[in-house]
């Protein structure tokens, strides 16, 4: 199923930390699946003010966020990670089951770098990670 990914890959992508924000169970246990497949270093929070925390002392490379969370929602975490001195850079995909536009332009506004809708398509998943990934190398 997962095939277009090499070896290769997989032990390049060992090096590379992603923290998933993600407060649904179901899609947290989904996304951390795929990224494990992918061979790629997974911390998880169940909300955004953890998320926040967990990136200061974790320093990932790559942030998922849900946008609907409690306690601090994915456009808040994108707000304070990029406001932060030590978090600014770190690149942000938001999630979200909503078909709003206001979402869409919400998780763009606050300089997330892309947006992908729930369900989540692991091979888009992984393009995407890549492609954000590559733009910062």
């Amino acid at each position: 199923m997962f095939s277009f990914l090499s070896n290769k890959n997989k032990s390049r992508n060992k090096s590379t930390k992603i923290l998933l924000v993600e407060d649904n169970p179901t899609d947290q246990r989904l996304i951390h699946k795929i990224l494990l497949r992918h061979g790629y270093t997974i911390i998880v929070a169940d909300n955004g003010n953890h998320g926040f925390q967990l990136a200061i002392d974790e320093q990932p490379h790559l942030v998922i966020s849900d946008f609907h969370m409690p306690i601090m929602n994915g456009v808040d975490l994108c707000k304070a990670l990029k406001g932060h001195d030590e978090t600014k850079t770190i690149p942000i995909l938001m999630l979200t089951d909503s078909v709003e536009p206001s979402t869409i332009i919400d998780s763009y506004e606050v300089d997330a770098e892309t947006f992908l809708s729930k369900p989540i398509n692991a091979k888009i998943l992984i393009n995407q990670i890549d492609l954000t990934l590559k733009e910062r190398a």
